[in-house]
């Protein structure tokens, strides 16, 4: 039994952990296929939690802000990243492509809620203070996405770090 998970393991780490699909580059990668299949599978997860059963449009994009907000609570868990990547144990070269991957999902989710609503065409008055927040959510995350882009990221890291943090911070309140 024990031979045959180190084979399992040795054929997985072979075709899955060590081949790149994408070699390292300056603003992407390395992508191996185990990373890639990953994140296929949460992209599928929450297609298929957005879509399963709806009844409307207007029920999948509730579900997809419910679901961007589920998919942040990882990304909530602290300040910085190395306690979470502990809790989950994961590596620090690890958690923040888990972050990263998060982040996205939740952003597209989120883009995908704004855009249904917008274009339904139901009113949005800006004086009730759930319609307010969720404003100022959105373009909170929308900064966020559009800042989190390895160019600008690298340029202005510490600057970066703490709009990041000060922009979480809004989005989550």
């Amino acid at each position: 039994m024990k031979s045959l998970l180190k084979t399992v393991d040795l054929r997985t780490s072979q075709f899955l952990i060590y081949p790149q699909l994408i070699h390292r580059h300056r603003y992407l990668g390395p992508w191996s296929p185990a990373g890639v299949l990953a994140q296929l599978c949460c992209i599928a997860v929450n297609m298929f939690c957005v879509g399963f059963n709806a009844s409307s449009l207007r029920v999948a994009s509730l579900r997809a802000a419910d679901l961007a907000l589920i998919n942040l609570i990882p990304a909530f868990a602290s300040l910085h990243l190395s306690f979470p990547a502990d809790v989950l144990g994961l590596t620090l070269k690890t958690y923040p492509r888990f972050h990263r991957v998060l982040g996205a999902m939740s952003c597209c989710l989120l883009a995908f809620h704004a855009i249904t609503i917008l274009a339904s065409r139901t009113p949005f008055p800006l004086d009730q203070m759930e319609n307010l927040w969720g404003l100022i959510g959105a373009s909170s995350a929308g900064l966020l996405f559009l800042l989190s882009t390895p160019f600008l990221s690298r340029l202005f890291y510490e600057v970066y770090l703490h709009i990041h943090q000060l922009l979480a911070v809004l989005l989550m309140y």
